[in-house]
């Protein structure tokens, strides 16, 4: 019982989990990737001093998350977002995660992901940790807090047309 481990996030991630189908008879959950990102930042908040993957899991999956089945929502009924983000997908993706994960985070785990983007050492060792993976940009540090600043719209600011 020496370790203890924070599950915020966990319930959330299994209510909004999709059916996978692997046989006929055998049908698994299988967290969506809001609930994916929710557990690796509670999951990188307990154990980011020393382990940067959850960081760098999350700084893909922000670059990655307009292609992830996305554009279809982001030119139908989320078009208001995509226009504000100047049609430019590398930040409608990022605000959209934060908006599907605010959708279905409960007010405890919210906290905990708002607290990592708002305390400046944590969001600081988290760029830095995202950073541990190859980067798209001439300027790592300025795209990824780009990214950082697009998903905390998503996940606070955002309230739509």
């Amino acid at each position: 019982m020496a370790i203890v481990m924070n599950v915020a996030g966990y319930a959330e991630a299994l209510n909004g989990a999709v059916v996978v189908r692997i046989a006929d008879h055998c049908e698994i959950p299988v967290a969506s990737i809001p609930g994916l990102v929710m557990t690796k930042l509670i999951a990188w908040l307990d154990r980011g001093q020393s382990n940067s993957k959850d960081a760098v899991d999350f700084r893909y999956l922000l670059e990655n998350y307009a292609a992830a089945g996305n554009a279809d929502r982001l030119y139908g009924e989320e078009l208001p977002l995509l226009a504000a983000c100047d049609y430019v997908f590398e930040r409608a993706g990022p605000r959209l995660l934060g908006l599907d994960i605010a959708s279905v985070a409960s007010a405890e785990s919210k906290q905990q992901i708002v607290r990592i983007l708002d305390d400046p050492e944590l969001h600081g060792r988290l760029v830095m940790h995202m950073l541990r993976s190859e980067s798209r940009s001439d300027d790592p540090v300025s795209a990824t807090e780009n990214l950082l600043a697009e998903f905390r719209i998503g996940l606070v600011d955002w309230l739509g047309p």
